[in-house]
């Protein structure tokens, strides 16, 4: 019972760690706005850029339920004499409904910031205890750079956003996560268009062909790039699959091991048991009805393993 009960224990732990994991990843991924689709334009094939011409006629698909336009800027930022690259996502007020982001003090964006061009942000929690040492900085003075010229922002915010997992990992290729209204942002780089434009389809399954197509005929052919973001999670879980299935494998020969245990344990006991069988049988016990004893009493140490 205790070769099964170890071999089944193995078996649930390695396949529970698996999707564990897989669920982990997945809501960071999500986290981060890694479950929808990104539309931006080639810059390699054309010196256009996507406006709010292009985000309007992206609102107006019915496949789409949810859209925003984007900036994202790979920048230093400044804070408390120290500074650290960062990612500077220029976003308005529906980036609290497209990226999970879980305000811990402060408060989020909102329209006004947008409008007026307003030089507040939101960090994250690992950037604010990085700098400071502490998660809440509301009000404090950071600095960023914005094409190559510092400006100084007021933090009215801290989240703690999605990726905080990954950055622990590989903190080294993923760094902090900064918000600051689009607009400003914009008006730092003198850019008149988004960078991309992030949907969130009302169905996974959606294809969303004839919106690149609309958007190919403003902008040009092959000028539109798009990158769905839920096929390229999915291939994710397909690996991530794979390697669960393979360490249940390996799990599963623990048991196999605790099956072959039985057997020998089962077969030393018919040799033990040749008196008691002998009896069995001149009593007028038959040759099946002794094996289902033995399979009987094998069924139970295996039920009660």
């Amino acid at each position: 019972m205790l070769g099964v009960a170890i071999g089944v224990f193995s078996v649930v732990i390695i396949s529970s760690i698996g999707d564990v994991g897989k669920d982990v990843i997945n809501q960071e991924l999500n986290s981060i706005g890694i479950d929808g689709v990104m539309i931006g334009v080639d810059s390699s094939k054309t010196s256009k850029t996507i406006g709010e011409e292009q985000l309007q006629l992206v609102q107006k698909n019915p496949v789409v339920k949810q859209s925003m336009p984007l900036m994202m800027k790979y920048s230093t930022v400044s804070a408390h004499g120290n500074s650290d690259q960062c990612v500077v996502f220029g976003v308005d007020k529906t980036v609290e409904s497209m990226v999970s982001l879980d305000l811990l003090h402060g408060r989020m964006l909102n329209q006004a910031d947008i409008n007026g061009q307003e030089t507040n942000c939101i960090v994250d929690e690992s950037y604010a205890k990085n700098m400071y040492g502490r998660s809440n900085i509301v009000g404090k003075e950071i600095s960023i750079q914005l094409n190559g010229v510092e400006q100084d922002f007021t933090v009215v915010g801290v989240v703690a956003s999605g990726g905080n997992m990954l950055q622990g990992m590989m903190g080294e290729y993923i760094p902090c996560f900064l918000y600051a209204p689009i607009t400003t942002i914009q008006k730092g780089y003198n850019a008149k268009g988004y960078d991309q434009i992030m949907i969130k389809l009302v169905d996974d399954s959606n294809d969303i062909t004839q919106l690149q197509t609309e958007l190919e005929q403003q902008l040009g052919e092959g000028n539109v790039s798009v990158q769905n973001l839920v096929q390229q999670k999915d291939k994710l879980n397909g690996i991530l699959n794979t390697v669960t299935g393979v360490l249940a494998l390996i799990g599963g020969i623990s048991l196999l091991v605790s099956g072959i245990s039985i057997m020998t344990v089962m077969m030393t006991s018919v040799q033990e048991r040749k008196k008691e069988i002998g009896i069995k049988k001149a009593i007028g016990a038959s040759k099946g009805r002794i094996l289902c004893e033995f399979l009987s009493e094998s069924f139970f140490i295996c039920l009660f393993g």
